[in-house]
């Protein structure tokens, strides 16, 4: 498994590392590859940055504070600071929210209309009978 990052280079990989917050060399904690497999398996560099927060999350969930004499480390504040990275990276413009069709009458029609579109199991009258009349 390999690490590299350089500042001066706008790879794909090196934005999800600036995302992500490591690109110090002395504290290295994904390696390329896992980086370069969520970006394939993502699409982008936002949602690759997400998937890696939640590997690097659940990395140190398992680590307990420990106290040593004097020195006390605290992997609780990493895990809350990674659950704040997450956030911030979900809450921003360039993350692709989900899609809510059907909101404008034209758009419902369009999408009735479109034979290519998964129509819904149930719609309102199906049960009606032209000949009978409409059920009340």
């Amino acid at each position: 498994m390999t690490w590299t990052y350089d500042a001066a280079t706008r790879s794909d990989r090196n934005r999800v590392r600036e995302n992500i917050g490591d690109t110090d060399t002395s504290d290295q904690q994904l390696a390329d590859e896992i980086i370069d497999e969520k970006l394939t398996d993502t699409g982008s560099v936002n949602s690759a940055s997400i998937a890696c927060i939640k590997l690097l999350m659940a990395k140190y969930v398992r680590l307990v504070s420990q106290t040593t004499g004097p020195i006390s480390v605290q992997h609780s504040n990493r895990l809350a600071a990674y659950k704040e990275m997450m956030a911030l990276l979900k809450s921003d413009g360039q993350f692709a929210a989900g899609f809510c069709g059907g909101i404008s009458v034209s758009d419902k029609e369009t999408r009735e209309a479109d034979t290519d579109t998964v129509q819904p199991s149930f719609t309102r009258g199906m049960f009606d009978n032209p000949a009978a009349g409409a059920i009340s």
